[in-house]
């Protein structure tokens, strides 16, 4: 376990590199640990992945953007509490659902009805009809954009 915590904080460290090159291999690696080893999701979640991905998400580079939607959606499996509490992870988000340069991640890939694992508590029962979902505590929430 400890080898893939360091695997991690290596990996997260090279997202702050100035090689675009490095953040992009980082990120892809990270996609891929994240996707089939579930082990090692919150262990990324741990090493402050999450405010590295949410600026990525502004980015203009359609695969560095969606490679890091898809980490954020595998690690909202087991990570949940640290994306939604990391400091403008849901502003970035939106951001890339209204903005995004990439068609995989506004029609499906990261958007829409998937995006609800992010949020927990929102039933997505209505979301495939195109409807609102709700919230366990009644609020809205919306489903696609």
């Amino acid at each position: 376990m400890e080898v893939k915590r360091r695997t991690a904080r290596n990996l997260v460290a090279k997202l702050s590199s100035v090689s675009e090159q490095t953040r992009t291999e980082a990120l892809c690696e990270l996609r891929l640990i994240s996707k089939h080893d579930p082990e090692s999701q919150p262990l990324i979640a741990d090493a402050g992945v999450v405010p590295y991905l949410s600026e990525t998400l502004y980015g203009s580079s359609p695969t560095i953007q969606e490679n890091a939607a898809s980490t954020l959606l595998n690690l909202s499996i087991t990570s949940r509490a640290s994306l939604m509490s990391t400091r403008g992870f849901l502003d970035a988000l939106s951001h890339a659902l209204i903005n995004s340069p990439s068609p995989s991640i506004e029609s499906g890939q990261f958007g829409g009805p998937r995006c609800g694992s992010c949020f927990g508590g929102v039933d997505r029962q209505g979301c495939e009809d195109g409807d609102r979902g709700r919230r366990h505590d009644g609020a809205g929430a919306d489903c696609g954009v």
